[in-house]
């Protein structure tokens, strides 16, 4: 069991039993169990199923202020209890709608998350020779992208030994890896909705018939899951056990701890 005692928004998957108990909310999950003292909340999300909220519970989480956050996988919305409108002193979703319709920035901020996305993709090709300029258009910088794609797909199922596999075909590579995709566009949705931002105002994908902001997030992160399920088909993984293994090896990389160099932490 965990004690926390720094101000913290809480994420737990997999609900079991919510309830207060004396002056501290307990909660048993899948995988463990905590408690917290209400004062040191800044959020509950709660992630899958889970029991129905006994109305004493959810007067309690209002009385302190504490939105509780329900959702799920492959689901682009979240569903909020709260005792009133969450204020965002920030307003980010001003300054990201602001930033989206100024074309110099979205194709700089365009521009950046490709330049990740092939920085990512070294591990099996270099990045490509011709450089990202400030002239292309934000539809110009998709066919950049999509022609280093090809050449990143071929040369991937090249080496697995399967030439004949394409990324948009049936194949148990491409399977794993589209399940693997939708798992971690499920977590950027719930932290997308979490900072106040709209999921479907992207900036390299445009359209807003779906959380175009999350897949703009998740190009530099594909690399991750591609690196998976490449390294267990090399294992000779058996074609049924693929999915599976890959999911559970992406979920354990996900408590890896790593460096961020914006912020030195």
């Amino acid at each position: 069991m965990k004690t926390y005692s720094q101000k913290i928004p809480l994420w737990a998957p997999y609900v079991e039993t919510f309830e207060v108990k004396g002056k501290n909310i307990h909660i048993k999950y899948k995988g463990g169990e905590v408690t917290c003292n209400p004062a040191k909340l800044l959020s509950i999300m709660i992630y899958g199923d889970s029991p129905p909220l006994a109305p004493s519970t959810l007067e309690f989480t209002a009385r302190h202020k504490i939105p509780i956050i329900i959702h799920r996988r492959n689901l682009t919305n979240t569903v909020w209890i709260t005792a009133s409108n969450r204020a965002d002193g920030n307003d980010l979703l001003s300054q990201q709608l602001v930033k989206r319709s100024d074309l110099r920035i979205k194709k700089y901020i365009a521009r950046q998350i490709l330049n990740a996305k092939f920085n990512s993709m070294a591990w099996l090709i270099v990045p490509p020779a011709k450089k990202l300029s400030r002239t292309m258009t934000i539809q110009e910088l998709r066919n950049h992208e999509a022609l280093h794609s090809q050449r990143y797909w071929s040369a991937y199922f090249k080496k697995l030994g399967h030439s004949a596999f394409m990324r948009r075909g049936k194949n148990p590579a491409s399977n794993a890896l589209n399940a693997m995709s939708k798992f971690l566009i499920g977590i950027f949705l719930r932290w997308i909705h979490y900072h106040h931002l709209s999921p479907f105002h992207g900036f390299l994908h445009e359209t807003t018939d779906y959380p175009a902001l999350a897949f703009d997030l998740i190009e530099p992160y594909r690399a991750i899951i591609d690196n998976i399920v490449f390294d267990l088909s090399d294992t000779h993984t058996n074609e049924d056990d693929l999915l599976p293994r890959a999911i559970e090896t992406l979920k354990t990389k996900l408590h890896e701890k790593i460096f961020c160099p914006q912020t030195k932490q």
